[in-house]
């Protein structure tokens, strides 16, 4: 069974999603921008919405006509429209509050 991108010339998109992983892990020990949406349980970080673009970005790529409905991208506002066309649903950190709380997080309202 292949992995997302292994068909990709030189596994470019598979490279680009797992740096992702990269993303998140180095963010686990660095001091987290924090903000909450709608209540103080409710977080999301800086890098909830720069891995949500990124994933966003890359599926696009590969699957154009695909249609996206991400958690950050739906809470600031964007309308979530499901058409015939496939949707990925998108949680670009789930456990936002344990991805807080493992390290130094600094939470703005």
């Amino acid at each position: 069974r292949k992995k997302f991108g292994e068909d990709q010339p030189e596994n470019q998109s598979g490279g680009r999603m797992a740096s992702m992983g990269v993303i998140i892990r180095k963010a686990l020990s660095e001091e987290k921008r924090v903000s909450t949406k709608t209540s103080a349980a409710d977080l999301v970080t800086e890098t909830d919405h720069l891995v949500e673009g990124l994933i966003i970005s890359e599926l696009q790529k590969r699957f154009p006509s695909h249609r996206f409905i991400a958690e950050e991208s739906a809470a600031a506002g964007a309308k979530c429209v499901l058409t015939p066309n496939p949707t990925w649903i998108v949680d670009p950190i789930d456990g936002t509050c344990n991805f807080v709380h493992s390290s130094n997080s600094e939470i703005t309202q």
